[in-house]
């Protein structure tokens, strides 16, 4: 579904935004958006057209669902898989999305990641 997104696509309720999103985009304002809401209302379909906007400019893209992305990062941490070569380090990890033209940070907002160790997790990829 995502993948397939379009900004003519977005339900009705959400196209308004959509069309001031697309015009926002093509003008070049910005460097960050943040959508927040609540569960299923289109904030992670609104990203997939962003993205598809993106791409059709050739662009270099990453999407990280941040809840999994967090799990990843803590475990590089663990030294023995790391040096078995069952996991990457963490700038292994974090290196492509912080080279991104275009980051997408997906439930960026989940409570599983409303611990202290996450804000600077984040803050290094902002």
């Amino acid at each position: 579904m995502v993948r397939d997104a379009r900004f003519e696509r977005v339900e009705p309720e959400l196209q308004p935004f959509a069309a001031k999103l697309a015009l926002f985009l093509d003008a070049g304002f910005g460097e960050s958006l943040l959508f927040s809401g609540p569960v299923g209302r289109g904030k992670t379909y609104l990203a997939g057209c962003i993205c598809r906007w993106a791409a059709e400019r050739a662009w270099s893209i990453r999407w990280a669902h941040v809840p999994a992305l967090l799990r990843e990062i803590r475990g590089s941490y663990d030294r023995r898989q790391r040096e078995e070569g069952a996991v990457e380090s963490e700038s292994e990890i974090l290196s492509p999305l912080r080279s991104a033209q275009l980051l997408v940070l997906n439930d960026l907002g989940a409570e599983e990641v409303a611990t202290p160790w996450v804000r600077p997790q984040i803050e290094t990829l902002l």
